[in-house]
């Protein structure tokens, strides 16, 4: 049986404003094929001489059950690179986030002067909170158990009357091909879980970031009306650019 992997893709959309530069996460889907009746999961070196599946002729059959290529299915995992995470410094007072290029001739928040203050409100450096940005939440691997033999996947259900592996008696045995419950290796994959996009507003003039709560009696930034204003230099409505963000696990990345 193909695992179930839980895997969803993120795309982050960074800030119009250059406040809160990100480093993109990206996802590279990598293809597997896996065979309907064994589960024998194809290995280009092992199975085909180095030859990617959908460049296999048609005659090829899988070396575990004899099954035609037509009975493999094609299912995506998912190799990720994520950035570090970066760190955003934000007035307590007025909601500016500090921007190394704009505000402090390029340095780094915590190489700032003792003296320095706010450019929008005139705060203290000590008034400025810091907080992680693309810091990505990952939940509790998913242990897999994959024969060493015959590329079979341990299915719980399946294979085993539902008992996890690590339950399973030493006297089990592959399903496919017979091998010793030792023969089995353990591998993990990651299950993240990611929420709906949640859309922000920033200021184009001073960088403040709309807050329902604070600055619009809880109403969202699109059902504002026209007429208002930005709570920290006065700037209209129109003034705001709306940018993403997505909630993995919890956190917001922004």
């Amino acid at each position: 049986m193909p695992m179930s992997l839980g895997l969803s893709w993120i795309v982050l959309l960074p800030l119009v404003s250059s406040a809160n530069p990100l480093e993109q996460t990206t996802i590279t889907p990598l293809d597997t094929y896996t065979c309907s009746v064994c589960q024998h999961v194809y290995d280009p070196a092992k199975d085909g001489g180095g030859l990617e599946f959908d460049k296999l002729p048609d005659s090829w059959k899988c070396p575990v059950c004899g099954s035609p290529k037509s009975a493999f299915k094609k299912s995506a995992l998912a190799e990720q690179t994520i950035s570090a995470p970066l760190d955003a410094y934000t007035c307590s007072v007025c909601q500016h986030v500090y921007d190394p290029a704009k505000d402090g001739g390029g340095l780094e928040f915590d190489k700032l002067p003792d003296s320095w203050k706010c450019p929008v409100c005139g705060s203290p450096k000590s008034a400025f909170k810091k907080s992680a940005l693309a810091e990505q939440m990952i939940s509790t691997p998913l242990d897999t158990y994959t024969c060493g033999v015959c590329q079979h996947v341990y299915d719980p259900a399946k294979d085993g009357g539902g008992l996890e592996f690590d339950k399973l008696p030493d006297s089990w045995k592959c399903p496919v091909c017979g091998s010793p419950k030792s023969a089995f290796k353990k591998s993990a994959f990651a299950e993240q879980t990611i929420s709906a996009p949640l859309d922000t507003y920033t200021c184009s003039v001073c960088q403040h970031v709309y807050d329902p709560a604070k600055d619009g009696g809880g109403l969202e930034f699109d059902k504002l009306p026209d007429s208002w204003k930005c709570p920290v230099c006065g700037s209209p409505k129109s003034a705001f650019k709306k940018s993403a963000v997505i909630a993995v696990g919890g956190d917001v990345l922004v």
